[in-house]
Parts: structure tokens; sequence; C-alpha cells
């Protein structure tokens, strides 16, 4: 199994639900509310993976040692578990929107993050030691992009240890697109 296209009226992707070494290639429909534990862990998607504007909740290990290099957090996703993101080898960029509350330590062993574009304008609340759960190796090391007017409210928090915090982000982010770059108004 490579590739799978789901029907517009699924709601509900169960645990291990796409769990597939093989799989390469997957559209998430709009309808799609909510993604079970490890439903994407193991997959071979090497580019971004779009997360539907509905789902509003990530199970733990959903996207567990998967090889997609982005991934866009909607809004209605207000909290991020622990180890959701665990181990992802290649991920590079993230994009979170307004709406997101808090982080748990989703991202520990992601060591090839390098950007973070934070739409929320209060900052999520993440754990002060091991803030996005970044072992110290990490820490220091991704660029967190910001609205303009933001970046001190980022810096009054944990945030500040991720690494540099830079205001450049327009408010027309809608998310990161195949090729890597900043979809928007900038």
């Amino acid at each position: 199994l490579k590739k799978i296209s789901l029907p517009n009226t699924l709601k509900i992707l169960g645990t291990c639900g796409l769990c597939c070494e093989t799989l390469t290639e997957i559209d998430l429909p709009e309808s799609l509310d909510s993604i079970g534990e490890q439903c994407f862990a193991e997959t071979q998607i090497p580019s971004a993976l779009h997360i539907p504007d509905n789902v509003s909740s990530i199970g733990m290990y959903c996207l567990h040692h998967s090889q997609f290099t982005s991934v866009n957090i909607p809004e209605n996703i207000k909290h991020l578990k622990s180890d959701t993101f665990f181990w992802s080898d290649n991920l590079e960029r993230i994009t979170l929107h307004e709406g997101l509350e808090k982080i748990d330590f989703a991202f520990s062993l992601s060591n090839k993050i390098s950007h973070i574009y934070s739409m929320p304008s209060t900052p999520p609340e993440v754990d002060s030691s091991r803030p996005l759960g970044f072992y110290p190796d990490m820490l220091g090391k991704v660029t967190v992009h910001v609205r303009p007017g933001y970046g001190e409210a980022y810096m009054q928090t944990p945030w500040k240890k991720v690494g540099p915090i830079v205001e450049d982000l327009g408010s027309g982010v809608e998310e990161i697109g195949e090729e890597n770059a900043i979809l928007g108004d900038e």
C-alpha cells in the first residue's frame, strides 16, 4: 500500500488506522475530526502533511517515526500531547495556528526541526525544562517565527529556550507548502 484516498464523509481515523511502513501518499478529507494514536506511525510520507482544519484531536505517537518534512497544526487543536511527533526523523518545519494552548513533550527526538511558525498571540504553554519535549542538545537551535509585536510575549516564557524568536510572520500565513515555503500575504 503506497497511496490511499479516504472518503469525504470520514470523521475519525482510529488507533493505528494508517500505520503502514509503505504508505507514501495520503489525502485526508476535510470532514476529519479526530486522528487516533499511532495513526501514521512509521509511514514514508516524504513532504508536507496537511492536517485538515476540522481536526481537533491528534493521538499520542500519531506521527511517530514518520518521514514527512513539515506539518501544519490547525487552529482547532488546543493541546498537542506528549510524543505525538516522537522521533519524526525528517521533520524540519512546523506551523502552529491560533487556538493552540498547550504543547507537552510532543516533539521528543525530532532532531531536525529548524523552524517553528507560531501564529498564536498568546504563546502556547510548554514545559520549562524541556519545552516542546526538546532535549538539551536541541535547545537554542530552532528559529521561532512569530507575528510582529508578539516576540516579547514569547520571550517571557520557556519558548525563549527553544531558539531565536523572530517577528517576521504576516497575518495571512496559511500553512507550509509542498516546497516548505510559507504561504500567505508576505
